[in-house]
């Protein structure tokens, strides 16, 4: 942290290509006061492993998917498909029994171990409704159910959000998120990712 009559001299390390430098006025001056890089200089290579972050925009995606600048929200929401459908792309195994509809992401990867972080969002107030499955190597996995979104937002008791979650997986080629709505469509839940790396 620079601060005013004393040069800056020190070492940045610059992880992902870029580097932000931000000056902050503690007072409001006008005019306030100028600040001057006068040398920005490469002085060696990362003496360690990046992780690789991976884009959140999936390679195929089916149902009610929607991407920001931030996350992908994978939804049960309206436009979600029946999980019969062909077009679903998605074998639901026959012990997920109460599958009705969802929406399904899926990333191509390189093989190597991977870490997801996510949370959810729902308003669906029946707390055994809507599971969220991660599919890797062949196999349909429970990640998530509606019960682990219990914080709820404002007042009024429609909508709930998780805490912060973190998957750590092994990937072969491919990683998937489904959302699934269950018999009973009342609400709507939402898996946000909001970031993927390899580690």
């Amino acid at each position: 942290m620079w601060k005013k009559g004393s040069p800056f001299i020190g070492t940045i390390d610059v992880v992902y290509g870029w580097v932000a430098l931000i000056a902050l006025d503690k007072l409001k001056a006008d005019p306030g006061p100028d600040y001057i890089v006068s040398n920005l200089t490469k002085i060696a290579d990362l003496d360690y492993s990046v992780p690789s972050i991976i884009s959140l925009i999936p390679n195929s995606k089916v149902g009610a998917i929607k991407v920001t600048d931030n996350e992908t929200i994978v939804s049960s929401s309206t436009g979600s498909l029946l999980v019969s459908d062909p077009l679903f792309g998605l074998t639901i195994p026959p012990t997920v029994t109460d599958a009705t509809e969802g929406s399904y992401a899926e990333w191509m990867l390189e093989a190597g171990d991977y870490s997801v972080e996510f949370y959810l969002r729902t308003t669906e107030k029946v707390t055994t409704q809507d599971k969220i499955y991660y599919y890797t190597n062949g196999e349909l996995i429970l990640l998530a159910n509606r019960v682990d979104a219990d914080i709820p937002i404002g007042t009024t008791g429609t909508t709930w959000i998780s805490d912060k979650m973190t998957l750590n997986v092994t990937v072969v080629d491919k990683l998937g998120f489904a959302v699934i709505d269950t018999a009973t469509k009342t609400g709507t839940t939402e898996l946000r990712i909001t970031n993927i790396k390899k580690n």
